[in-house]
């Protein structure tokens, strides 16, 4: 990634950057010459949209130059066009919804076209992408639909998004995206915590007793009687918290009554709430609603994908977490996945590339 900035070396409202492919040496743009066919949802049928497409980078091409939004998108500098995935047609994408897979295509989402910014039509997650790290790929942009695919290409060169498994033969993902990337939790790289300042800027933070080190990201004791993690991340009063920031807010079963199916999210804490206790078994690996036991948390097998509340089943691989009390991660057993929160709204998910959302109290 290559940022033009006024003045300053982080993103912000005035920064405008491309996004290079480091293999190909192409940039992604929101061209308006070549159109592909995809579903309509406002006329209900199939229509001509013009494709993103990864092309040679120009300096003063500005379907290339790019700002990112507080609600996720990704729009021309002009702020005219936005990145959208569209879904083709019901034989490959069986709902017509933008973040709907290909089917019949493990790893496969669907390509991404250049639209009007100013459209009144709801495309959900469709239009909205952050910026991670990853060890696989390096810089990487990521879909926030609940399969979490990275932004790649065709052979032909246009936008899609697809999965490091991808069967869709021609797709590859869109990797080693460097440069300016956007200060923000998911690229700091936080050992433990990370927060926004009173300047709205994002810094890393320690526990009591801990100092961070000369990375400014890696938190070191600051002497022997440092204080550790318990051993359940669960607190006293049976809540579900996050370590340092946020400690005022716990997870919640929200919504009336409680159902198979339903979600729980991060919100402003009252521990006497019976749907905001919990607990937790180290041998089973299951966390239940403490209150509510017949019911059990449920990884929903994807990256990005919310977890979910499920009845109970010991032989359900996966409603079992294993909890790290080195770093404070909740870890699908068996498995390098593990629960984060969606920074949008708070939904408890799990992620196949792990950046740090810690959860425990320290002794």
């Amino acid at each position: 990634m290559i940022a033009k900035t006024n003045g300053s070396n982080d993103f912000s409202d005035q920064t405008i950057f491309q996004i290079k492919d480091f293999t190909s040496q192409l940039c992604l743009t929101l061209q308006q010459e070549n159109f592909q066919n995809a579903f309509d949802a406002e006329n209900n049928k199939q229509n001509l949209f013009a494709v993103a497409e990864f092309r040679t980078c120009q300096d003063s091409y500005q379907a290339q130059w790019f700002s990112h939004d507080s609600s996720g998108r990704l729009s021309t500098e002009n702020g005219q066009k936005c990145l959208t995935a569209l879904p083709t047609s019901a034989w490959s994408h069986v709902n017509l919804n933008s973040c709907d897979t290909w089917d019949g295509y493990t790893g496969a989402g669907t390509y991404l076209f250049s639209l009007d910014c100013g459209l009144e039509q709801d495309f959900g997650f469709g239009q909205s992408f952050h910026f991670e790290i990853t060890a696989e790929f390096g810089g990487v942009v990521t879909s926030d639909c609940d399969h979490g695919f990275f932004l790649g290409y065709t052979a032909d060169g246009k936008a899609f998004l697809t999965d490091s498994e991808d069967s869709f033969e021609t797709a590859v993902v869109a990797s080693g995206i460097r440069g300016n990337l956007p200060r923000n939790c998911a690229t700091l790289g936080c050992s433990h915590a990370c927060f926004q300042n009173e300047t709205m800027e994002f810094e890393c933070a320690c526990p009591r007793d801990f100092n961070l080190a000369l990375d400014d990201v890696t938190c070191e004791p600051s002497n022997n009687n440092a204080p550790s993690l318990s051993t359940s991340f669960l607190s006293a009063d049976s809540t579900w918290r996050p370590i340092i920031s946020n400690t005022d807010q716990c997870i919640k079963k929200k919504y009336s009554g409680f159902e198979a199916g339903q979600q729980i999210f991060l919100v402003d804490c009252n521990p006497d709430h019976p749907k905001t206790q919990w607990l937790y078994s180290d041998v089973s690996g299951r966390i239940s609603a403490k209150n509510f036991p017949e019911f059990c948390v449920q990884d929903s097998g994807g990256s990005n994908k919310r977890v979910t509340m499920q009845l109970c089943d010991e032989n359900e691989a996966s409603q079992s977490f294993d909890y790290d009390v080195q770093l404070g991660r909740i870890f699908v057993r068996g498995t390098a996945r593990c629960l984060s929160l969606n920074e949008n709204n708070g939904a408890v998910v799990t992620l196949n590339r792990c950046w740090v959302s810690s959860f425990g109290y320290f002794e």
